[in-house]
């Protein structure tokens, strides 16, 4: 079987066998490789997990929660969220972290929400925008617009912060504030200063750390609806600040639950990120945008307080705060800025319950800022992380019609509402708080548009309206004027709440005067303690420390005495006997805490913690006795995207590409081999026709030449009329499974064509083509001589049989068609019965004597290869060939046929010689436009001397040309 392959000579170079072998590598296959190559790269670039979910059945990844394991927040409200014990699964279409944040940029698909909106005014004289979105606005009747919050309405209200540079219109605020206020909360969005529409009235902007506004919004709202449970959910940026808020009011803040959503926690680590890898760096030039956006609307101001040159060529989120941020904001360094308000910093101090959702793959916030030891040494803390879910964006399901997150987060408060462990709401007075409250909610206009095209709040301003100073005196007065009463109000106290609304007085007890009176004084004393570095700059941004040498009170000393004066008092049910007044102290590292992203593979040290027998009963009378405590061990993180689904694919299909490799290279040999065998060998058609079979004489000369997997050829000669023969088999690349996946789609079929060169003197003037009528009158388009000389023949020849109705005949002559057309061809293969079992293998039959290539008498066929076991059935039209070499051989036109043939030949031939004329000119005129330019290249670079000298000399010689001619004359 070796034996009919041929060798590749020794005397080729590696170099040109390898660009040998490129060459016959089809175009095709280079476009596939190039397309799994992008695939690939785009696969890993995007982050796309598709097929991980793919293999794990499309199950999700589970929800990975982090707490102490003494969390009374886990065992009592966690424990019964569903959600956050699930699994999440992504969207399949939006299977990747940067695919998710930019459809929830773009599109994200949120419901129609219609706010009331109110204006309220900080102390610093800024507006900040509260819209909110009550419950009876979604609960499908008709809602009443003009419809107020009672202040004895006991439904829960949601404070939202949005992110950076986001308010309450953005796609995610609007999922999150839609869906509490279907479940029957109040929800009311807090939005930036600047934003949604409402310009900034200070000298005062947000930033990452900015608190006031929150805080001062939040003891509003906690004054004004004391009977409803506040809670607090923040996104991104909102997120950092809400965690920062919590932290540093400790027990003093009257938020009963909250959830953090994407926080940044640590400013700085995400700056380093942000600007670290190709795809992260179209975030930071994203939220560039936003920022010299948001900085547009505010010119007039920022172009006074800030470098308004540098904003306008910031290219990063750095260089924005390096510029507006730090200049505003009092800051040194933008690194300084960073480190003062990252939340991270803060979270030991947070004393509500605080629900933290975070996504490894989120591309802004990355996973290397989670604060996994800090959320587990807080009890009130549990952080639940996922595998996926991007920036905020958490889609689900096929249609992508909702968040994750938000689902979770409504379950996770509703628990909360409903449970014991809310944190107890401190119902204090409005101390020095300035707000609009005569412009309720809905009331309007909301903004004005001044002369210089900024858009201004409108507030009405009554005979109680105070100025800022009025209100910076009265905010630092106020330790020493009286208070009202401070009320602590738990779950368990409500009736009594309700009571006493209804008219009773309050019980006037000897004791609930004492436990009012020392916890006024401590919140005196305390609370200039949180907030002096605000007060101290009013108008600058937080994390300026101007002097705190000016406190001259100890309060440290105060608050000890204080305390330990008087029992403390338990808020929510709790038992603890810690002050809640002051900082408190720094809470011990559990023995297990563990950083499982720092110290890989080393297994932690677990020591057993240790127990004081004497707070046994406390500690059993703290937990549900219902509910035994599961000790478990730090949660390790969930696997990275260094898995091996991408291998095993590429593996996999590197072993069905090899595999297919030799399978298809046996077919394809197997079908050239078969066809030899018939044809080609001692008594076949060829051995009986041809003197000479194959490239040499020898009787080790190989019959085919193998120039590739899916190419062999066949030579033969000696025969008269004709120099030779060469069959080359083009069969389907059944070696590439590339190629194989194409041919499902292209359909192709193995061919053999015949080429035979005639002798010059060997052939009249002919030209015919004979095909399908598709493929005929795609040939006539495509070839030359067929376009020059040969014209369809519509009508058979006078009295003559025809050929099959599928076929269609191109000649020079009616007479040529005739003439070759037998009726023993027609009889054998083209006659409409025997194309009906033979056509299936016909391609095409195209004779010439004036072919455009090397040799101008050219026959050649084409035929479709069948099978290996079927290649017999081929055999009537592989005849075709020696028959019609004597046939044209012998063949003599006309005299009237001749002189016709004669003259059209002629006439092509002036043609062709008229076209390369003017291909000459054409290329002379080139050459010439050329050389002019070069000439005039040259001159420009000439100095005014050279080119004088060169004009001098051009005018000398047209003055010789122009002048007499002298022909000296001898005598």
């Amino acid at each position: 079987m070796a034996s009919y392959f041929s060798s590749v000579p020794d005397e080729a170079s590696a170099i040109g066998l390898l660009l040998q072998a490129a060459a016959l590598v089809p175009t095709a296959h280079y476009l596939a490789a190039a397309l799994i190559f992008l695939l690939v790269f785009l696969y890993n670039f995007l982050e796309l997990h598709f097929l991980g979910d793919f293999l794990r059945g499309f199950r999700g990844d589970p929800v990975v929660l982090t707490f102490d394991p003494a969390s009374r927040i886990y065992q009592g409200v966690v424990s019964m969220c569903r959600i956050l014990h699930g699994r999440y699964l992504v969207t399949p279409w939006l299977a990747s972290p940067h695919l998710q944040t930019v459809f929830l940029s773009f599109f994200g698909r949120p419901p129609s929400v219609v706010y009331r909106r109110q204006l309220f005014s900080v102390q610093d004289g800024g507006t900040v925008a509260l819209d909110w979105l009550l419950a009876s606005d979604v609960a499908g009747g008709a809602s009443d617009t003009d419809k107020v919050i009672s202040r004895d309405d006991t439904t829960p209200i949601v404070v939202v912060v949005p992110g950076l540079t986001s308010d309450s219109f953005s796609s995610y605020v609007k999922h999150a504030a839609y869906t509490m206020a279907k479940h029957g909360w109040n929800v009311v969005v807090s939005n930036h200063r600047g934003l949604g529409g409402i310009s900034i009235t200070s000298d005062c902007f947000y930033n990452a750390g900015w608190t006031e506004d929150l805080r001062e919004v939040v003891n509003y709202l906690h004054y004004e609806y004391w009977r409803a449970p506040l809670f607090a959910v923040g996104t991104s940026i909102g997120a950092n600040v809400l965690v920062k808020y919590l932290g540093e009011d400790g027990e003093n803040t009257p938020i009963a639950g909250a959830v953090s959503v994407c926080s940044p926690w640590d400013l700085v680590v995400c700056d380093r990120f942000i600007s670290r890898k190709l795809v992260q760096r179209f975030y930071d030039k994203a939220l560039t945008i936003g920022l010299k956006g948001y900085a547009q609307l505010h010119q007039p101001i920022l172009t006074r307080l800030a470098n308004w040159e540098g904003i306008r060529k910031s290219c990063s989120v750095r260089d924005f705060d390096s510029h507006a941020t730090c200049h505003v904001g009092k800051f040194e360094t933008v690194d300084t800025y960073y480190r003062c308000c990252s939340s991270v910093s803060f979270i030991g101090n947070v004393a509500v319950p605080l629900l933290c959702i975070s996504s490894l793959d989120d591309p802004v916030c990355t996973r290397e800022a989670i604060p996994w030891d800090e959320c587990r040494a807080n009890q009130n803390i549990v952080l639940a992380t996922t595998a996926h879910g991007g920036h905020l964006a958490y889609f689900e399901g096929l249609t992508a019609h909702s968040l994750w997150w938000v689902g979770a987060v409504r379950e996770f408060l509703n628990v909360l509402h409903s449970s014991e462990f809310m944190h107890g709401q401190i119902k204090t007075p409005n101390h020095g708080l300035h707000c609009s409250l005569e412009s309720a909610i809905d009331k309007g206009p909301y903004v004005n548009i001044t002369e210089d095209g900024m858009v201004a709040a409108m507030t009405s301003e009554g005979p109680d309206h105070m100025t800022e100073e009025d209100l910076h005196d009265d905010e630092l007065c106020h330790v020493d004027e009286p208070e009202d009463e401070i009320v602590l109000t738990d779950q368990s106290l409500l009736g009594t709440e309700n009571d006493m609304d209804n008219g009773s007085e309050p019980v006037d007890s000897v004791q609930e005067i004492e436990a009012e009176s020392i916890t006024k004084a401590i919140h005196d004393v305390t609370a200039p303690l949180s907030r002096h570095s605000v007060l101290a700059s009013a108008a600058d941004f937080e994390g300026f420390d101007p002097d705190g040498d000016d406190l001259d009170v100890d309060l440290d000393t105060t608050a000890e005495t204080l305390v330990s004066a008087t029992p403390a008092t338990s808020l929510s049910g709790a038992s603890s006997q810690e002050s809640h007044h002051g900082p408190p102290a720094a809470p011990s590292p559990p023995s297990d805490l563990w950083d499982e992203d720092e110290f890989e593979g080393i297994p932690p040290a677990v020591q057993p913690p240790d127990h004081d027998p004497d707070s046994a009963a406390d500690d059993d009378s703290i937990l549900p006795s219902s509910k035994p405590v599961e000790l478990s061990s730090p949660p390790s993180p969930p696997l990275s995207l260094r898995s091996y689904f991408l291998e095993i694919v590429c593996v996999t299909f590197l072993i069905c590409f090899a595999f297919n490799y030799f399978h298809g290279k046996r077919r394809n040999e197997a079908i050239a081999l078969a066809w030899a065998a018939k044809f080609a060998v001692k008594d076949s058609i060829f051995d009986k026709n041809f003197s000479l079979l194959g490239t040499g004489d020898g009787n080790d000369t190989p019959l085919l030449l193998k120039e590739g997997q899916d190419v062999f050829k066949f030579y033969a000669t000696g025969r008269r009329y004709c120099q030779g023969m060469l069959a080359t088999m083009e069969l389907l690349s059944r070696h590439d499974l590339i190629s194989r996946a194409l041919h499902l789609v292209f359909s192709k079929k193995d061919t053999i064509t015949f080429e035979v060169v005639m002798n010059e003197d060997a052939m009249d003037h002919v030209v015919l083509a004979l095909a399908r009528k598709k493929t005929v009158k795609m040939m006539h388009k495509e070839e030359r001589d067929l376009q020059r000389f040969a014209s369809p023949v519509v009508a058979p020849p006078a009295g003559r049989k025809w050929v099959a109705d599928e076929l269609m005949v191109v000649a020079e002559s009616k007479e040529v068609a005739g003439d070759l057309i037998t009726d023993v061809v027609l009889d054998q293969v083209f006659g409409d019965k025997a194309f009906e079992k033979f056509g299936k293998w016909f391609v095409s039959l195209h004779f010439s004597d004036q072919s455009p290539g090397s040799h101008k008498k050219i026959l050649m066929f084409k035929f479709v290869l069948p099978d290996a076991k079927n290649i017999s059935d081929m055999s009537r039209l592989v005849t075709l060939v020696p028959y019609y070499i004597d046939l044209i051989g012998r063949y003599k036109l006309s005299s009237h046929a001749r002189s016709k043939t004669e003259a059209v030949r002629a006439k092509a031939a002036q043609e062709a010689y008229k076209e390369l004329q003017n291909a000459r000119q054409e290329a002379l005129q080139k050459k010439k436009a050329e050389k002019k330019k070069i000439m005039e290249e040259i001159e420009a670079k000439l100095s005014a001397e050279a080119l004088r000298k060169k004009e001098d000399k051009e005018r000398a010689r047209q003055l010789k040309k122009a002048g007499p001619r002298l022909k000296m004359l001898r005598r």
